[in-house]
């Protein structure tokens, strides 16, 4: 990967898949949901509940406050990219 978390190429990337995500909210909530395309994509999971600061429902949570510090944004996502690479999760590449 060729981003690390203070990059800033990588910063602006997860600020513009933000604001596109975040228009599409019930949609991706359903993708998780029971029986949702992506029930069991934690790795993925993850990383919207970060773009949303942990408000949306994709089947888990993090601790209240836990997205208070910018930097935990881009570390919960750079280790899910990072897990998706590693496992070879090409189901939601």
């Amino acid at each position: 990967m060729p981003y690390s978390i203070t990059d800033q190429g990588f910063l602006d990337a997860l600020e513009k898949c933000a604001k596109e995500a975040h228009p599409r909210k019930a949609e991706i909530e359903g993708w998780f949901a029971k029986g949702g395309k992506y029930e069991k994509e934690y790795a993925l999971a993850d990383i919207f509940d970060a773009l949303f600061l942990g408000n949306i429902k994709v089947g888990l949570e993090h601790e209240e406050g836990y997205y208070e510090d910018p930097v935990f944004i881009a570390l919960e996502i750079f280790a899910d990219l990072s897990s998706i690479e590693v496992l070879g999760e090409r189901r939601i590449r």
